[in-house]
């Protein structure tokens, strides 16, 4: 897989280079794939080629599908996202970042959500933190908006009846806040203490 142009600026991908990966990538987001193994092998020995971010980025910025009216689609290319975090270009990351932000406030629950999951792959791939500290303060408030119990969760049921008699109308708010602050206390607690109040 060789370099189709000059500089970075004018990089063009090879069209066998780009076929192969597209390939692999929509065989990857079938949801009938059964080999999903061999398809992750294959992608981890194109990583080994010197352009192969250049693909990535190329494919992700090229992509239709993120701008598709179909929600199926647009939590597909998601997924893909989520999937090959590791894989992708550091240059790139940025945009990536600022993408999901917006994505995170999408109208369909389930494109929303993929979103989401874009915050835990971007841990588990150990990438950067400090690449994410600028982005905290939008960050934050949309993943505490985004946190919701289901309304036949049974301790929503029990904590409505009691706060329902209180006349309480932000108790989801602040339930919601207490459960985050519960989520990230488990992994940085230390950290926490200072921001808390005696």
């Amino acid at each position: 897989m060789a370099s189709g142009g000059g500089g970075a600026a004018t990089w063009q991908p090879q069209e066998e280079g780009l076929r192969e990966i597209c390939g692999l990538l929509e065989q990857q987001m079938a949801p009938t794939s059964d080999d999903k193994s061999m398809i992750w092998q294959r992608l981890q020995q194109y990583s080994q080629f010197p352009d192969f971010n250049n693909y990535l980025a190329f494919i992700f910025a090229q992509a239709e599908l993120f701008q598709s009216p179909n929600t199926t689609l647009r939590k597909l290319s998601l997924s893909s996202v989520n999937e090959y975090i590791m894989l992708m270009p550091t240059p790139h990351l940025r945009n990536v970042i600022e993408y999901m932000l917006l994505v995170n406030k999408d109208s369909s629950d389930e494109v929303a959500l993929e979103a989401c999951e874009f915050w835990s792959a971007y841990c588990e791939a150990e990438l950067p933190p400090e690449n994410l500290r600028e982005f905290l303060p939008c960050l934050l408030p949309i993943l505490l908006s985004n946190m919701a119990y289901a309304d036949d969760d049974e301790s929503l049921l029990e904590a409505e009846a009691k706060l329902s008699a209180t006349g309480d109308e932000a108790w989801k708010d602040r339930e919601a806040a207490v459960l985050a602050l519960g989520a990230i206390g488990e992994g940085c607690i230390n950290g926490l203490y200072p921001h808390l109040s005696e």
